[in-house]
């Protein structure tokens, strides 16, 4: 919809490959891309000085992300806005994740059976073992829900019994496995491969003798070709026993660190597991809160992250709707038409307008934070 209004956008997520995630992020970083729409793996470690919006259109479930992710805004320090959008069902929505975050032990002893069937560890063995989770496929297979799967693997994670990473980049490898004679043979007889087989023992020193790392692209590239033939041509050079050829794999990975055991032996530290989920719905509630409450969202924040001497922002939404409220007594636009004519020193115009200190002082915070006025070394205000 953005492209389709004339506005530079792209999206990125982690389910794209590898080189066409560097592709788009390098384009945003660069500017050539002005807006990215993605999920919550984009951004990690880059440091974009100039973003001037961040819109949330899902809500975080703990304010450590939230403000890790919005913080990206304005690292050059000008003017950038951070939006989050929410409904209230997506508050009581949030609520409900402690008990899908941490599911009951049933749940986790049963996803821990039907995985080590699944990849057939038999009981006593496994440890050290590393195996490949595609899961759609697993969760077909033992007909389970997304929610209970992901969440049980990361309990079985933290409980240090499986490692599992939900992506793990493999580059391709290539090893010649024939004898001189028969690869000299495959040239003659298949001469549209010749010049791959030339161009991998002349760019991979000891690919005779180990599994190296290549790339396709460059492959293609060096023999003025495309990716999809010369990852054809490998897989050629693979079937006829030529080479050993090993695609990349962007896959789960999921590593046993202990041997298995029987799933009514399972055990976790319950005590360890009940703390973790109680301080999940404390992060819950103070996301919560900023979202709906209504006290300065610096302030919350900083509070949270122990800054005691934080005063109001006058920026965020909360503080400009305090100030607009005052607003109907203040008449902003009376102060404004006085300084349209000359500046005025604070007793000047304290003069002049028949406000409380406090009041006018509040309203004079506001115009200097909405960058309607400005006051220069000798204390003068002034039209911005």
């Amino acid at each position: 919809m953005l492209q389709q209004h004339g506005l530079s956008s792209d999206h990125y997520h982690a389910g794209l490959d590898q080189e066409l995630r560097k592709e788009k992020q390098e384009s945003w970083i660069h500017g050539s891309t002005r807006i990215i729409v993605c999920t919550n793996a984009f951004g990690m470690g880059i440091d974009k000085p100039d973003v001037r919006l961040v819109i949330h259109a899902d809500i975080p479930d703990c304010l450590e992300n939230y403000y890790q992710e919005a913080g990206r805004a304005g690292r050059d320090g000008k003017p950038s806005y951070a939006v989050l959008l929410y409904r209230m069902d997506d508050l009581e929505n949030l609520r409900l994740m402690p008990d899908q975050r941490f599911p009951p032990m049933t749940t986790i002893r049963k996803v821990y059976h039907a995985l080590a069937n699944h990849h057939q560890v038999p009981a006593g063995t496994g440890a050290g073992s590393c195996h490949e989770l595609e899961l759609d496929t697993f969760m077909e297979k033992f007909k389970l829900p997304l929610n209970e799967v992901v969440h049980s693997l990361q309990t079985l994670k933290q409980e240090h019994i499986i490692h599992y990473m939900e992506r793990v980049f493999m580059p391709s490898t290539v090893q010649f496995i024939c004898g001189r004679e028969y690869m000299e043979q495959a040239e003659i007889e298949y001469p549209s491969l010749e010049p791959l087989i030339k161009l991998l023992l002349r760019t991979y020193s000891g690919i005779y003798d180990i599994p190296v790392r290549i790339k396709e692209k460059q492959l293609a590239w060096k023999l003025n070709s495309d990716i999809p033939r010369v990852i054809a041509d490998l897989g050629r050079l693979d079937k006829m026993g030529i080479i050993s050829y090993m695609p990349k794999k962007e896959s789960p990975q999921v590593c046993y660190i202990q041997d298995r055991v029987r799933a009514d032996e399972l055990e976790i530290d319950h005590a360890g597991y009940q703390l973790r989920k109680k301080l999940y719905k404390e992060r819950i509630e103070v996301m919560i809160r900023y979202a709906k409450g209504d006290d300065c969202k610096s302030m919350l924040i900083g509070t949270y992250f122990g800054d005691e001497t934080i005063s109001s922002c006058g920026k965020c939404d909360n503080c400009v709707k305090k100030y607009e409220k005052s607003g109907s007594e203040l008449k902003y636009d009376q102060i404004l038409s006085i300084l349209e004519k000359e500046p005025h020193s604070y007793p000047e115009l304290k003069k002049r307008l028949p406000y409380d200190e406090n009041v006018l002082l509040s309203a004079l915070q506001f115009l200097k934070d909405q960058e309607k006025i400005e006051i220069d070394r000798t204390g003068r205000i002034a039209l911005k």
